[in-house]
């Protein structure tokens, strides 16, 4: 049975040990870019909310305690912040963890697809593409959904254009098929809005599968893991589902300035003469009609927005998908142009509101990085498939001008099996040395960020045991406080008993004119502002600058400082 076992390894690594290479290769260098160009902690919220969430479920916090939020609800996110806070546990630098890990896979993904569509030197050249997009920066970088949707939209799509192709036992066909569908329920879990893609895939799992009723247990398998989810809110939350989390939390992007209302037409035009009264009402209708065409024109302003990065490759798939899909007749092609298409036209013209007009997807540039891996994959299979051609056409050029013995075929076959792997190299090189140069001073002399996060949760979770007060000026949302008491401070300081409160219930307003963050905020005296004026030093004063939280002093507060000194007794 063992010699079974390492026998069929064998054969496997002998048949896809190239593949394993580039794949090896391609997850160091993910690993490097992603290293090289990791952004500082965000205090923007919602990545926050999602971190302290996962906190609180290793403590005794009941759901139904919790403030929920549409983003809260994403727990095809939160299940790997868990995973990651389990393994490595809870400090601030282990927040980087999971969007970096699912950035790196979602360029396996996207290797795979461009494989799928056009061998493997169109996947190489997709995988580096998405590994270099600009967006992806800060999508690998942060606790947010676009670097997880783009991995899971990209994974279900490689099962089902493998389980198109696949010609095995049957079993195995719906193994794959399974497989999509984990990989779809988990792009809906990370993001509501990746429902859209399930349409496109479904459709062609139909028309270009063959087992027409794996295709409908596929769709009833999805409605089921739905309903079952339905049933876990129902059960261990007050919403009876997502949706009514998402309906409470989240507005949704509203179309303002469009649809203008012609109150004052009508009310100009009562007592008119009945030809007056002509003119108005087709003046009115002529409004309407300029209405509609503003709205239409509205919807497609996410395309006018997008960023060049992502503008470019998606005008480019407009033709490189509908080149492989109708001229060459690739029915791969056909599935990935048939998912696109279907999932742009259904969110731009998705509407959740009629009055005022509400559209389900905000035209927010960064909600286009789930598509990239898909338009790249595709664009590269194009162009790589063009390049073949003209390369055995100046082959058989050659061929026409000299006659070329069969020993120059055999030293071209080594010199391009030798020029491939190089080729590689050097160009993981020349990304790795362009991120190096443009980064690598402040990433390696320095450690950003994760020498100054570390620094930063030395500091805060230092004054917090000292019982110095940690403050920021009055804000609604309280962004730096909340930021430090979510990720910085660790557990066991601001646990309360077998719970971890929330960050609402940590945080007092002093003296009217800032929020403070301490240990025993109540021991303060009624004029803690005053005191805080008076010895800065021995305080933490917080403030966003951008998207992240910058603080006075910068150091380690001074020894000497005392709870009581200027700002609280401990």
């Amino acid at each position: 049975m063992q010699r079974a076992l390492m026998a069929n390894a064998l054969g496997v690594f002998k048949r896809h040990w190239q593949d394993l290479v580039i794949v090896t290769a391609l997850i160091l260098l993910s690993l490097w870019v992603r290293r090289l160009t990791l952004w500082d902690i965000e205090a923007g919220g919602d990545a926050i909310r999602k971190w302290f969430f996962v906190k609180q479920w290793s403590f005794a916090n009941s759901f139904k305690e919790i403030p929920w939020n549409h983003h809260l609800a994403r727990f095809g996110i939160n299940f790997w912040a868990y995973v990651a806070q389990k393994i490595w546990g809870t400090g601030a630098p282990v927040y980087f963890i999971a969007p970096v890990a699912a950035a790196t896979l979602g360029v396996v993904f996207c290797y795979k697809l461009g494989q799928e569509l056009g061998g493997r030197l169109a996947g190489l050249v997709a995988a580096l593409w998405f590994l270099t997009l600009e967006p992806m920066e800060r999508a690998g970088s942060q606790l947010l959904p676009e670097a997880f949707e783009a991995t899971y939209v990209a994974g279900a799509v490689y099962f089902l254009l493998w389980y198109l192709r696949y010609q095995g036992p049957l079993r195995w066909r719906r193994v794959l098929l399974a497989l999509v569908g984990l990989f779809l329920f988990g792009a809906y879990l990370a993001k509501v809005s990746n429902l859209l893609f399930a349409p496109g895939i479904l459709l062609a799992a139909w028309f270009f599968g063959g087992a027409r009723r794996d295709v409908l247990a596929l769709a009833a398998a999805l409605v089921g893991c739905f309903l079952l989810e339905t049933l876990w809110y129902n059960i261990f939350t007050e919403y009876s589902s997502q949706f009514a989390v998402i309906s409470e939390s989240h507005r949704g992007g509203t179309i303002r300035g469009v649809v203008r209302t012609i109150h004052k037409a009508t009310t100009s035009v009562q007592g008119a003469d009945s030809v007056t009264d002509a003119v108005a009402k087709s003046a009115r209708q002529a409004e309407k009609e300029l209405d509609l065409m503003a709205l239409l024109w509205k919807l497609l302003e996410r395309y006018q927005v997008a960023w060049e990065s992502i503008k470019f490759p998606l005008f480019m798939f407009l033709g490189t998908s509908l080149g492989l899909a109708v001229f060459a007749q690739q029915t791969p092609a056909k599935a990935v142009a048939l998912i696109v298409f279907l999932q742009l036209i259904l969110t731009t013209f998705a509407i959740r509101q009629i009055s005022p007009i509400k559209v389900w997807l905000s035209n927010e540039p960064r909600y286009m990085i789930v598509l990239c891996p898909l338009l790249m994959a595709t664009n590269s299979a194009f162009f790589v498939g063009l390049a073949r051609r003209g390369v055995k056409r100046i082959a058989l050029w050659v061929r026409g001008r000299w006659s070329l013995g069969p020993a120059a075929g055999r030293w071209a076959r080594v010199v391009v099996i030798a020029l491939a792997p190089l080729c590689a190299v050097v160009s993981a090189a020349l990304i790795a040395n362009h991120y190096y140069q443009a980064n690598g001073a402040r990433t390696f002399r320095k450690g950003f960020p994760l020498r100054g996060v570390e620094a930063a949760q030395y500091h805060y979770s230092n004054a917090y045991v000292r019982g110095l007060p940690i403050v920021e000026k009055r804000s609604k949302e309280k962004k730096a406080l909340r930021l430090i008491y979510s990720v910085y401070l660790e557990d066991r300081l601001i646990r309360r008993g077998d719970r971890l409160p929330n960050f609402e219930d940590a945080v007092a307003r002093l003296g009217g004119s800032y929020d403070w963050l301490s240990k025993a905020p109540a021991t303060y005296a009624a004029d803690a502002e005053a005191k805080l004026k008076r010895d800065r030093s021995c305080a933490y004063v917080t403030h966003l600058r951008g998207r992240y939280v910058n603080r006075t002093p910068t150091k380690k507060l001074a020894p000497d400082c005392r709870a009581g000194s200027g700002a609280a007794e401990e």
